[in-house]
């Protein structure tokens, strides 16, 4: 079983080196997107022998940022690497130590499982912490040259639209996110994500990026594989509709007409007033 990963990257010079250096113990090859880095990125990712394909985007600022696009052009990059399964990482990403004893035996399971999900925790390696909190999320899907994809273009999910919730199955691997544990940290999550969406087109607020979560120590992994159905949410049938009729376009309409509701009507200008005055 073939197994590719594939990471959209952006100025990713403080964390691309820990991503790649460990996805590269287990996978068969990785597809990398740059988005438009003006870092050192670019001169480090041709360092890993795992690194199959680089693509790359002119620079940008973060209100070009689209994930379904770059999401879109790693999957088709992949053609002509013909994997049985896609891992799909952050820059800032990495699993628990397990997974790379535990990969085989997920690509080789019954072909009704289409997706794995993995609970995400953030990780303060040096001090040997981890949130309380956790998201679970689903970043293994089976491959296939026809998947279509969610076209949101922030805050997507990423497994094919057509995987349906029995297709899918919750693992007992952790799943760590490096960035979020300091004051630093946040701020720089915090700015990137209100950069890209100043509007709150996409999420209303990102306040919450800033606060500072419970931590408690890392416990040792679990060494052998727990798969459980799959509790999360899944796209539903109406998502590819949402593609045809642009579903950016018909978000942003949505959100300036409850915008405009919300602070009610606009005040007249002063001539409409007076004239209303003299016809009373």
């Amino acid at each position: 079983m073939r197994v590719i990963a594939v990471i959209p990257v952006f100025n990713a010079e403080d964390h691309i080196r820990r991503c790649l250096t460990r996805l590269s113990e287990w996978v068969d090859g990785i597809v990398v997107l740059d988005d438009g880095s003006t870092d050192r990125t670019p001169e480090l990712l041709p360092r890993f022998p795992k690194v199959a394909k680089i693509l790359q985007t002119s620079p940008n600022s973060k209100k070009e940022w689209d994930d379904a696009q770059n999401h879109a052009r790693l999957n088709q990059a992949l053609a002509e690497f013909a994997p049985d399964w896609v891992i799909r990482l952050d820059q800032d990403e990495t699993f628990d130590e397990p997974m790379k004893a535990h990969l085989r035996k997920l690509a080789a399971v019954r072909s009704d499982i289409r997706a794995f999900a993995f609970r995400r925790y953030l990780l303060d390696e040096e001090a040997g912490l981890r949130s309380v909190s956790y998201l679970d999320i689903i970043r293994m899907y089976r491959y296939s040259p026809d998947s279509q994809f969610a076209a949101r273009r922030l805050h997507m999910s990423f497994e094919p639209l057509d995987v349906a919730r029995a297709q899918i199955r919750m693992t007992n691997i952790r799943f760590w996110h490096h960035t979020g544990y300091s004051d630093r940290l946040r701020q720089e999550r915090y700015q990137k994500f209100v950069g890209s969406d100043p509007d709150g087109l996409y999420q209303d607020r990102y306040e919450n990026l800033l606060r500072s979560p419970d931590f408690v120590p890392v416990e040792p992994p679990e060494q052998t594989l727990k798969l459980t159905p799959w509790t999360g949410a899944v796209h539903s049938a109406m998502a590819p509709l949402w593609r045809r009729i642009d579903g950016d376009r018909l978000r942003a309409a949505v959100h300036f007409a409850r915008r405009s509701l919300s602070r009610g009507p606009r005040p007249e200008a002063p001539a409409v007033s007076q004239a209303r005055e003299k016809a009373s």
